[in-house]
């Protein structure tokens, strides 16, 4: 449905995968350490979909293979997003080449 969808969350040091359907949220791949993950500097993440298996990578390593999606959320809008929690300071978030391929 329009109000279900997928979102794969980087932070400073671990990943996550959530399936929000509604109002509830459903952790796949619950917060997890990754040292793929460069704190102070660029990112590259990637998640790649392969029949009813998605993949998650963080620079070009493999963080997460899960076989848990449902096909027919698979279509439809993708975006990105940009959380900042701390209440000082500042930080700069940029996209680039960002690709969506079928």
């Amino acid at each position: 449905t329009e109000d279900s969808f997928y979102s794969y969350r980087i932070s400073h040091d671990s990943y996550s995968l959530w399936r929000h359907q509604g109002a509830s949220s459903l952790p796949l791949e619950n917060w997890r350490y990754s040292g793929a993950i460069n704190p102070q500097g660029l990112n590259q993440i990637a998640a790649i979909i392969s029949g009813d298996m998605l993949t998650l990578y963080i620079n070009d390593q493999l963080a997460s293979e899960t076989f848990t999606l449902d096909l027919e959320q698979i279509s439809g809008r993708v975006g990105l997003a940009v959380g900042f929690e701390k209440k000082e300071g500042a930080a700069t978030f940029e996209f680039d080449n960002f690709e969506i391929r079928m």
